[in-house]
């Protein structure tokens, strides 16, 4: 699978915040003179695109803010606090690296887990018996800390189990 680059992201994102399928700047325009959050997504997708000439031609914002969005060389580093760009950006790597920091959280479940197991004298056997569950697929987490044999929400379910015992 090949990873989303940041331009497909700004687009998606801007799509998904506006709810509309297209990314004319023209009509998100409109929108964005009416919501400060869809201006900032709109402004970091012109940026990322090179459609910053574009979109201060309706965008109804004053003369000096216009000149700064046409002579900052680069706005990501100058200006994202200005315009909220790190939540964006911060969220790009997330959804890029978002199989990495599953796999994170699902580690730290199965070292939780196991504790819980151990203390409370939880066998494997009972846990995927009574959560009908892949007996191999739970060994191999459980076992030897293969993550990718279950998914985020089974982890949590084992672990909401051996809680409840």
């Amino acid at each position: 699978m090949r990873t989303m680059t940041l331009e497909t992201y700004a687009k998606n994102y801007l799509c998904d915040l506006t709810g509309q399928k297209s990314v004319s700047i023209h009509k998100l325009a409109g929108l964005a003179n009416k919501n400060e959050r869809i201006k900032n997504a709109l402004i970091f997708y012109c940026f990322v695109m090179d459609k910053m000439r574009t979109l201060v031609k309706y965008l109804e914002i004053d003369e000096d803010e216009k000149e700064l969005l046409l002579s900052t060389g680069n706005i990501i580093e100058n200006q994202y606090k200005r315009y909220d760009f790190e939540k964006i950006y911060q969220s790009y790597h997330r959804y890029v690296n978002r199989i990495k920091y599953d796999n994170e959280i699902k580690a730290s479940i199965r070292k939780n887990t196991l504790q819980i197991m151990k203390d409370k004298k939880i066998s494997k056997y009972q846990i995927y018996n009574s959560l009908h569950l892949n007996p191999g697929n739970i060994n191999d987490y459980l076992t030897n800390g293969n993550v990718s044999k279950v998914s985020l929400s089974t982890s949590k379910k084992i672990y909401q189990y051996c809680l409840s015992i």
